[in-house]
């Protein structure tokens, strides 16, 4: 196993900078050229070592004519970024109907997980075959030999987080760092000092 699929080795991608970005929501009155353009806004700047991941993008639902124009463009959209010289890696968290439903159930009945839950997640498992219909007509029509599409398997969250991760280091030029030996000091002892007893309002009550 190299050093870059082994995902407990630390490595060093010589990026200087990496951004978060979410597209903004599109409005009724905003067409694909506006998706397009907030794409291009958040893709990595010219200088070598700076990074961009956009987890998702949420955008209106377009028209027939729209939705034919946004496949014939992203594809050479995309082919123009890697002609830049861009590292473009796109994956896609699958995970099983079945896990799904379970992590649907769980949020439903945990007071603490019941943020997560929203109405597009309920929409998703009323629509779950024609969204599953949508992915794979994307894969097929926008998965190009230049920008791939990469599943990952994600009904195991941290083993594939992990997995993933070792994808993105083996398709990311990269140096492996130095790692210093580091040695833990000897703690000073005062043999006339004698800890003091504080307070017990200074203390968080034990609620739990």
């Amino acid at each position: 196993m190299n050093d870059a699929s082994h995902p407990q080795r630390q490595h060093h991608h010589q990026q200087r900078q990496t951004n978060a970005t979410h597209a903004n929501k599109m409005t009724p009155t905003q067409s694909h050229e506006d998706l397009v353009a907030q794409l291009v806004r958040h893709s990595p700047a010219a200088a070598i070592g700076t990074a961009a991941m956009n987890p998702n993008t949420i955008a209106k639902t377009p028209s027939q004519a729209e939705f034919e124009q946004f496949f014939q463009d992203v594809t050479e959209f995309e082919k123009m970024l890697v002609r830049s010289g861009i590292i473009l890696l796109k994956y896609w968290f699958s995970i099983s109907d079945e896990e799904q439903q379970m992590r649907f159930q769980m949020r439903i009945h945990d007071p603490m997980k019941q943020w997560k839950l929203s109405e597009m997640d309920l929409q998703s498992r009323i629509r779950w075959e024609q969204y599953t219909k949508a992915k794979e007509e994307m894969f097929e029509r926008t998965s190009i030999p230049e920008a791939p599409w990469y599943i990952v398997q994600g009904n195991d969250k941290r083993r594939e987080r992990l997995n993933c991760m070792a994808h993105i280091l083996a398709n990311v030029p990269y140096t492996e760092v130095e790692q210093k030996k580091v040695t833990l000091p000897e703690r000073l002892f005062d043999p006339d000092y004698e800890r003091q007893t504080l307070p017990d309002e200074l203390y968080v009550p034990k609620v739990f």
